[in-house]
C-alpha cells in the first residue's frame, strides 16, 4: 500500500510525472497520501478558486495511475532507506517490534513500510494490479472541505470520478485481533547509552464506550503537565522522554507507553513505569489531574479542529472509523460525564 500510494504521482496514462508536479504547482498546491493502519488515500490542500482543474488532476492520478519503472524504482529506494532508517530510530524500532508482539498474525502487527524483501519483491505490474484491486468505487470516501457550496461541489466529484470501477474480487474479511494469551517480551542489543522501552496493551476500537475515557487517561498520563512525566522525569530523573498514548484502530485499538532512558538505568525504569501503570487504577491519579485532563482533552481537540484540514482529517477518521460524522463533538459532551471512578476502572480493564 505504502509503495503503491507513493508511485501514484510518479505518472499517469495522460501526464508524465514531471507534468504531473508541475500542473500541481501551478495550482498552488501537491498531493499528499495518507497510509493508515485501516485505509489508504490522497489529500489536497488548494483554494477554492481552483477546485475544479485540481479535482480533475487528482481524479487523472487516481484512476489512471502508469506505474512507471523508473518511478517506481525511486519510490521503492526511498521506502527501502525509510525502512533501514527505522531500525536505527530509538522510538520506531522498539514500537514497531511491541506492535509485532501484541497483534500476533493480524496485519496490524506488520511494519508500515514492509521489510527489505517484500518491497525488493515489488515490481511495477504488482503495484498496478493491487491498485486495481483496492482504488475502486466500494468504500471510497471523497470529502471536501472548505470555502464551497455543497451540492457544487459534490457535482464536481461525482464529474470527476465518475470512471472510478467497481471491486472486481470480494474484499477481504476484517477481524478484530485476537487479544494476546501471554506477556511477551523482546529485547535487541544496540551498543549506546540510552535504552527505550516500548510497552503495548490490547485496548478497545473507537467505536467503543471506553474510548473516550482512554482518550482522558492519555491526556492525564502524557505531556509536560502528565502523571508520568512529573515521577518519571521531574522527581525520579529515570527518562528522557515518557509517554502513554491511546492508538484507535477500527478493529481493535493499542494503548502504547514508552519511556528513553539512560542505559545504566533500564531495569529500574522498566519497573517503575510498570509500577505507574498499575497505580492507574488506584490511587495513580488525583482529582487534580483528572479534571486537568478533561480541560486539556477538551481544549486541544478545539484547538485542533480550527483550520479545514484538521476538520477533513477529524471527519475522515470518524466515518472511517464507522462512527458518525460529528463523533468528535459527541466524545467531548462523554468526556464532560466521564467520573475518575470509571477512569481508574477503564485503566484496570487495560492496563
Amino acid at each position: 500500500t505504502q509503495l503503491a500510494t507513493g508511485a501514484i504521482r510518479r505518472g499517469s496514462a495522460r501526464r508524465s510525472g514531471e507534468q504531473i508536479d508541475r500542473e500541481f504547482e501551478f495550482l498552488g498546491t501537491q498531493l499528499g497520501t495518507d497510509v493508515a493502519n485501516d485505509w489508504f488515500g490522497v489529500t489536497l490542500d488548494v483554494v477554492a478558486a481552483n477546485l475544479r482543474p485540481a479535482l480533475d488532476l487528482v481524479a487523472d492520478v487516481v484512476l489512471h495511475p502508469s506505474f512507471p519503472e523508473a518511478g517506481v524504482a525511486e519510490e521503492r529506494a526511498l521506502q527501502l532507506a525509510a525502512i533501514r532508517r527505522s531500525f536505527d530510530s530509538s522510538t520506531q524500532r522498539p514500537i514497531a517490534l511491541a506492535f509485532r508482539d501484541l497483534f500476533g498474525t493480524h496485519p496490524y502487527a506488520l511494519a508500515a513500510n514492509g521489510n527489505e524483501t517484500s518491497v525488493n519483491g515489488l515490481g511495477a505490474a504488482d503495484l498496478a494490479a493491487w491498485w486495481r484491486r483496492f482504488a475502486v468505487a466500494e468504500g471510497a470516501l471523497i470529502l471536501v472541505v472548505g470555502d464551497v457550496e455543497a451540492d457544487a461541489a459534490r457535482r464536481l466529484v461525482e464529474a470527476a470520478f465518475s470512471d472510478l470501477p467497481g471491486r472486481a474480487v470480494p474484499a477481504p474479511a476484517l477481524a478484530a485481533p485476537p487479544p494476546p494469551a501471554t506477556r511477551t517480551e523482546m529485547v535487541e542489543f544496540r551498543d549506546r547509552k540510552q535504552s527505550a522501552i516500548a510497552m503495548t496493551f490490547a485496548a478497545a476500537p473507537p467505536a467503543d464506550a471506553d474510548a473516550v475515557p482512554l482518550r482522558l487517561l492519555e491526556a492525564a498520563t502524557s505531556g509536560l503537565a502528565g502523571t508520568l512525566f512529573a515521577e518519571l522525569r521531574g522527581r525520579r530523573s529515570l527518562a528522557y522522554t515518557v509517554f502513554c498514548g491511546y492508538l484507535p484502530r477500527r478493529e481493535g485499538g493499542a494503548i502504547l507507553a514508552y519511556l528513553a532512558t539512560d542505559a545504566g538505568k533500564e531495569l529500574e525504569a522498566r519497573t517503575a513505569l510498570l509500577a505507574e501503570l498499575r497505580r492507574l487504577s488506584a490511587d495513580g491519579l488525583s482529582e487534580a489531574d483528572f479534571e486537568r485532563a478533561q480541560k486539556s482533552l477538551a481544549g486541544s481537540t478545539r484547538i485542533e479542529l480550527q483550520t479545514n484540514g484538521a476538520l477533513l482529517a477529524d471527519y475522515a477518521r470518524n466515518l472511517l472509523f464507522g462512527r458518525e460524522l460529528d463523533a468528535t463533538a459527541r466524545d467531548l459532551e462523554r468526556a464532560r460525564a466521564v467520573t475518575l471512578d470509571e477512569l481508574r476502572a477503564v485503566a484496570g480493564r487495560y492496563l
